[in-house]
């Protein structure tokens, strides 16, 4: 998946869920932002490490919790970060790593015309535009619909 896939689902998904997308935003750009310098500095074996297991959405929910007190961030966070790993899976994920050995071997970025990966490149860039530019009507409208689901 590439950035704006990685976005977009994560984007879409947080704002049906009620999300703080704040959150759910980082946690979607989290682990490349670990692992893909890593790798590029040679600490790491391949552009999908550390970041890039199960153990670390649960150490990103526990690191947010103790930062921000609050649940519903944390899950965020994890959900953005968890999504992340389920849309990289085209490509090998060591999902169990370290508890698990795996091979990794560095993969070719290759660009290819997809139409699922165009779609979620489309509907990333536009919810970063909608976000940017509309966020606190789109904030409004979310609550609003938030409150006609609670009743």
């Amino acid at each position: 998946m590439y950035f704006f896939g990685h976005i977009g689902i994560t984007l879409l998904i947080s704002f049906m869920l009620f999300f703080p997308m704040l959150f759910a935003l980082i946690g979607s750009m989290l682990p490349d932002a670990i692992d893909k310098p890593l790798f590029l500095l040679g600490l790491a074996p391949s552009g999908r490490y550390i970041s890039h297991t199960l153990l670390f959405v649960a150490v990103s929910f526990a690191a947010t919790y103790l930062a921000t007190k609050k649940v519903t961030a944390a899950s965020a966070l994890s959900l953005g970060v968890l999504l992340h790993l389920f849309l990289d899976m085209e490509h090998s994920v060591p999902w169990f790593y370290p508890f698990v050995d795996y091979v990794f071997e560095p993969y070719a970025i290759i660009f290819r015309f997809d139409p699922f990966l165009i779609s979620a490149e489309i509907i990333g860039i536009i919810l970063l535009f909608a976000i940017v530019k509309y966020g606190t009507r789109l904030d409004a409208a979310r609550s609003k619909l938030r409150s006609k689901f609670r009743k």
